[in-house]
């Protein structure tokens, strides 16, 4: 979060004798979704506070936002992450988002249609500054969260009660892309479906906006959460060899928070090799025997740390 003190971070960074990387990502959740005004004001102060400014304005807000910004960056992070279930289509003005702030200092509530302007701005905002500084965004999309309200009440957020959701309309997530490339404001991109219908859709899509000098490339990310087992990895595997180029499989991932969750990583590399092996038992002709360490290799170390560097 913008608003995190980054101090642990901080304190890992000089001390030499930890040898593992560990970063930060870029995640402005409240930001991009100012549903409640009392805490998204209780949020922008602790921003104001880490970032050392007051905020009364947009463009305080923004100063303070790319401060912190530089600050992530500093510390090694590379990447953005957004959960979502809504893209914006069009340009919007910094003056219309300077009226929504406005209303969020008057503790007054965004309409729906307001929510998705505000959202467009920050999203479109923070592209150019992920696009100068090399970083790669992902967009997680279309989970349900805390479906079963009862149980949510009564254990909070993140226990359990979150499901496979929406599935990507394609005219959104187009005309998300393309807004971003004619501005020359897109980064990197990783997108994320959680419906396992839009795997297919998303590689598509993919291939329509290659890198340019001005634009990052834009990548179907690997399984995650309720696809994160052999048939979702496999899946996702043959959706890239078929649709896109294996040897451009971003990696794995994993949103566990412990090393435990580390086996997921070796699970998964056997996975790809299983899936790579059984490619040149069923295609000899493909010449995979003297191709597959450098894809695999491309796929465990070259692409996740091109991503990270």
């Amino acid at each position: 979060d913008p608003a995190d003190s980054l101090a642990l971070h901080s304190q890992l960074k000089e001390d030499s004798s930890f040898k593992v990387k560990v970063v930060p990502t870029w995640r402005p959740d409240l930001l991009l979704n100012p549903k409640d005004p009392i805490l998204f004001l209780t949020w922008m102060d602790q921003l104001a506070t880490q970032a050392g400014s007051p905020i009364r304005c947009l463009e305080s807000l923004e100063e303070a936002l790319k401060k912190r910004h530089h600050d992530f960056h500093s510390l090694g992070c590379r990447l953005s992450d957004r959960g979502t279930n809504f893209l914006g289509e069009e340009k919007i003005l910094p003056s219309e988002v300077e009226l929504l702030m406005k209303k969020i200092f008057n503790k007054e509530y965004l309409s729906s249609f307001e929510l998705e302007r505000w959202h467009s701005y920050w999203i479109q905002t923070f592209s150019l500054w992920e696009l100068e500084k090399g970083w790669t965004a992902q967009i997680h999309f279309g989970p349900l969260r805390s479906v079963n309200r009862t149980l949510a009440g009564q254990l909070g957020p993140n226990r359990g009660f979150d499901t496979i959701g929406v599935q990507i309309p394609p005219a959104m997530l187009v005309n998300y892309l393309d807004c971003l490339y004619q501005m020359e404001r897109l980064p990197k991109t990783i997108v994320y479906p959680i419906h396992p219908m839009d795997f297919d859709l998303v590689a598509n899509i993919c291939g329509a906006f290659p890198a340019k000098e001005q634009s990052g490339w834009v990548r179907l990310g690997p399984s995650w959460w309720f696809n994160d087992h052999v048939r979702g990895n496999r899946i996702l595997l043959e959706i890239f060899a078929e649709q896109l180029c294996l040897g451009l499989f971003p990696g794995m991932l994993t949103d566990g928070r412990s090393f435990l969750s580390m086996v997921r990583h070796d699970y998964f590399r056997r996975i790809a090799c299983d899936f790579v092996a059984d490619l040149y038992q069923r295609f000899p002709y493909f010449d995979l025997e003297n191709s597959a360490d450098s894809i695999l290799k491309r796929i465990f170390v070259e692409n996740p740390r091109s991503i990270l560097s």
